[in-house]
């Protein structure tokens, strides 16, 4: 039992949670209406435990690297079986698969494409534009919405565009984890933005990813004509969030800073999320 709760923190609940909701509010803003419950239920735990698997294999992978950057976390300290993290992860992936049958094969499609891009990216640490994967895995609960939804081609350039923002938005914030982890990094042989660049560029690329998501994101409820409610709290968020970003760009030195830097992104990143829900409000009134 000790082993499972263990596992269990290593998924980032509050990530995962942030995935699976998303999900749910992605459904709304395309349909309208809340899902089903059992597509509700379905679709919550389909980003909750593609995005905890990758959180899981992750750590598989970086375990050696985790020793030198981390050696608290569960692995390296020894509170939990390489083994363990390795067959939970594959279940984190199985399930939602299966689960999807009950949906559409178009919700099939999107859980093993998603999956399969939280794997991808643990192997592919040597080349320093994997960052990107890490940016296009949150984009799942967006294209997971879009087809439970059965959403029509008019919704498509929206979506291609918030999903831009998040890809950004998401890129930015490891770009700062990159400069947490430069010393273990660099020791296993993998090429982050941060060893590739060096810790203050990177910074820099965090700070600019930051600005041209919210741009983007900003831009995309224009097009669609989405509330000002929308517009309003993506500001407010991105504002936030490039913030931290600057902070963690003048400090790059700092990983006690940085890692503060870190979660508080994550918190404002949450903040997005709801304004992509609030895009279902009412067009703005005109002027």
């Amino acid at each position: 039992m000790k082993g499972l709760g263990k596992i269990l923190l290593m998924m980032r609940p509050p990530n995962s949670f942030m995935t699976g909701i998303g999900v749910i509010f992605s459904y709304m803003v395309y349909a309208g209406r809340p899902p089903p419950p059992l597509l509700a239920v379905i679709g919550f735990l389909t980003g909750y435990l593609v995005c905890g698997g990758s959180m899981l294999i992750n750590d598989y992978v970086d375990r050696l690297v985790d020793a030198v950057n981390k050696p608290w976390k569960p692995l390296p300290s020894g509170q939990v079986s390489p083994r363990m993290v390795l067959w939970s992860s594959l279940a984190c992936f199985t399930i939602p698969v299966l689960l999807n049958l009950l949906v559409s094969p178009g919700t099939v499609l999107v859980a093993i494409t998603y999956g399969f891009i939280g794997y991808l990216y643990s192997y592919m640490r040597r080349h320093w534009w994997s960052h990107y994967l890490v940016g296009l895995s949150t984009t799942g609960p967006i294209i997971y919405g879009y087809v439970a939804a059965g959403a029509s081609a008019e919704h498509l350039v929206f979506t291609i565009m918030f999903a831009a923002t998040m890809t950004l938005i998401s890129t930015s914030r490891e770009f700062v984890k990159a400069m947490q982890d430069v010393e273990g990094d660099k020791r296993y042989g993998y090429v982050t933005a941060a060893i590739m660049f060096g810790p203050r560029k990177a910074g820099a690329l965090s700070v600019a990813h930051g600005v041209a998501g919210l741009a983007i994101g900003l831009a995309a409820g224009i097009v669609a004509g989405t509330s000002i409610w929308y517009e309003a709290l993506l500001l407010l968020a991105g504002i936030a969030f490039t913030r931290q970003a600057i902070i963690a760009y003048k400090n790059h030195w700092d990983k006690t800073l940085l890692e503060k830097t870190r979660k508080r992104m994550l918190a404002y990143m949450m903040l997005g999320l709801i304004a992509f829900w609030l895009s279902t409000l009412p067009p703005r009134i005109p002027v």
